[in-house]
């Protein structure tokens, strides 16, 4: 199994008492899924997905990938599983203002075994498959917002990550924009066999996923795929 999870819980101490923002969640994802989470603010999708990033240390449960467990791990080990295995999609783009489409492309390659040209012909490769050839040399503030998610798209897969994580990455564009979005992750789900793991409100984006889950109360409340148990 590509990625699974057992049992998984993640409590937050507050002043007011113990929060439980995930609850005992269970779930396989196969390689090659485009799995969308959806469900209501505070429904802890967020959460699971973030957990799932190793971004998150879980209270209680199991996590593994392709085989390998990444429970308990420490940040660095855990740094080291994101930069080989895990690229991130956010709904704010995060590029860096003052560099290029390219350059910022170029910056997550910067500590890659590729020489400087291969570097270079990657980043190239990727700005065409985000249909961005003709802005390569462009600034952010130059792209419109469709054009920056693109480019954070063609930065999430620079290391050719074998899972993409998205947190709402939508939120910030009109209807007409969201879409083209969701035809390029599709895309890259399909041409590249990335694995991507959606957060989204929108049920017109939760439409794009292969399997679709449904959070309430940081609990898995519907999956469309066969039951979840280990």
């Amino acid at each position: 199994m590509f990625l699974a999870i057992k049992d998984i819980t993640k409590i937050y101490q507050h002043k007011d008492g113990a929060v439980k923002a995930l609850n005992n969640v269970t779930l396989q994802v196969s390689k090659g899924d485009f799995v969308t989470i959806t469900g209501a603010s505070g429904s802890g999708k967020t959460t699971l997905l973030l957990t799932l990033g190793g971004l998150i240390q879980p209270t209680a449960g199991s996590m593994h990938f392709e085989g390998r467990s990444i429970n308990l791990k420490n940040d660095s080990d855990l740094a080291k599983h994101r930069k080989l295995h895990i690229g991130f999609v956010m709904q704010h783009f995060a590029l860096v203002p003052y560099l290029t489409a390219s350059e910022n492309i170029l910056l997550a390659l910067n500590n890659s075994e590729l020489n400087r040209q291969e570097q270079q012909l990657r980043s190239k490769e990727l700005m065409h498959l985000v249909s961005l050839d003709h802005r390569q040399q462009h600034y952010p503030r130059q792209l419109s917002a469709g054009q920056q998610q693109r480019v954070a798209i063609a930065r999430a897969l620079a290391n050719n990550p074998a899972m993409i994580l998205a947190d709402e990455p939508t939120g910030n564009l009109d209807p007409v924009l969201a879409m083209e979005i969701m035809d390029t992750l599709r895309e890259v789900n399909r041409t590249y066999g990335a694995t991507i793991i959606m957060v989204t409100h929108s049920t017109e984006a939760a439409a794009y996923g292969t399997r679709r889950l449904q959070m309430e109360r940081g609990s898995v409340a519907y999956s469309d795929s066969q039951s979840e148990s280990l």
